[in-house]
């Protein structure tokens, strides 16, 4: 069996968390995992979660510090899930087990849209080829597009819409809009400037779900 090790990232949302734990952790087997990146000045509040302390700043440096400090124990074909504090609604783990490839990403529905890859879920042959869950160049926005786009024109990219798990955004009315999610916001220009320097010179993502990036480029870069 290819067993599935999650991390969550949380920042300052320990009763989100709790609540994002309590129901994916129900559907875990022997031999799966389940551990929440936190920084330092967090520790009493998730204290009675299975938490590991790792660099602060940003999620995207939570998840890659902790999957480096984790992934060797895992076998090549275990499964990655980075989960984050929007994503309290999981699938059935076992269409997670029987879809997502050691080599590749999987993207799964979120309900909000059918390319962008808002939730990693990778082997973990794939994650040790690439060597982040996240490029370590951005601090939250277009980090998705990224690895999306990035899979994608090397044939790494699987996608199942088919497979639904619910992403409770606040810009669609799952949760209200916190401060977290204003200091995400504000890695846009941040985010696109990073994400149009790596895509210079880059194939376009040519899948029917990947329209929208293309148009986007075509709009905002040479072309």
């Amino acid at each position: 069996m290819n067993n599935i090790h999650i991390i969550h990232a949380s920042r300052e949302r320990h009763s989100q968390a709790e609540k994002t734990y309590d129901k994916w952790v129900k559907q875990l087997k022997l031999g799966d995992s389940y551990t929440i990146a936190i920084e330092s000045d967090q520790y009493l509040d998730y204290k009675n979660l299975p938490c590991l302390v790792v660099g602060g700043g940003t999620a995207i440096i939570a998840f890659n510090e902790a999957t480096y400090l984790l992934h060797e124990a895992w076998k090549t074909n275990d499964i990655i899930i980075a989960l984050s504090d929007d994503f309290p609604n999981p699938c059935d783990l076992e269409l997670i087990r029987n879809s997502c490839e050691p080599d590749k990403l999987l993207k799964t529905f979120d309900g909000i849209q059918n390319w962008i890859v808002t939730l990693p879920i990778m082997g973990v042959g794939y994650y040790r080829h690439k060597g982040y869950i996240y490029p370590p160049q951005y601090k939250h926005m277009f980090a998705d597009t990224h690895i999306t786009h990035e899979a994608e024109i090397s044939n790494t990219l699987t996608i199942r819409n088919d497979i639904v798990i619910s992403h409770e955004h606040y810009s669609i009315g799952g949760s209200a809009k916190d401060s977290l999610n204003a200091r995400n916001d504000k890695t846009f220009e941040q985010g696109k400037a990073e994400y149009i320097k790596w895509v210079n010179g880059k194939l376009l993502p040519q899948s029917k779900e990947g329209e929208g990036l293309r148009n986007w480029l075509k709009q905002n870069t040479c072309y």
